[in-house]
């Protein structure tokens, strides 16, 4: 049963783009179950839309800030990397969000593909892989 967490950046609009790289990716992987997203604007966003368009189960893993304080984002990463099996990460994998998210994967053995740099790039530029580095 796969279930694909889907992250990225928070400033991002390009729901083609976001959808290309989520089908892209499922092709790879075959079959997707469930997609994950942890609550924010942007890709977040993007990916429930995504699931809502082809009947995938949607799971939101929202970071609790009352309980968990600072490290909401953290713990929410670590709760989600628990639960997927497959990470996609539509940023450039540095900002210290993404960059917690993948490592969080990593220990629990996920398969893992980001693309990025995400933001800033054309739709055209985005659906090239040439003109869009892969980092994995």
């Amino acid at each position: 049963m796969a279930k694909l967490i889907v992250s990225g950046i928070r400033t991002c609009n390009r729901k083609d783009a976001v959808f290309a790289e989520i089908n892209k990716f499922i092709a790879e992987i075959g079959v997707v179950d469930e997609i994950i997203a942890g609550g924010s604007t942007g890709v977040d966003m993007i990916a429930k839309m995504f699931a809502e368009s082809k009947g995938i189960k949607y799971k939101e893993f929202a970071p609790n800030w009352q309980d968990d304080l600072n490290a909401a984002g953290m713990v929410r990463d670590s709760r989600m990397a628990e639960y997927g099996t497959h990470l996609l990460v539509l940023s450039n994998g540095i900002s210290k969000e993404s960059r917690n998210l993948i490592n969080e994967a990593k220990q629990n053995n996920l398969v893992i593909k980001t693309v990025g740099v995400f933001e800033g790039l054309t739709e055209t530029e985005m659906l090239h892989p040439t003109a869009s580095p892969s980092f994995n």
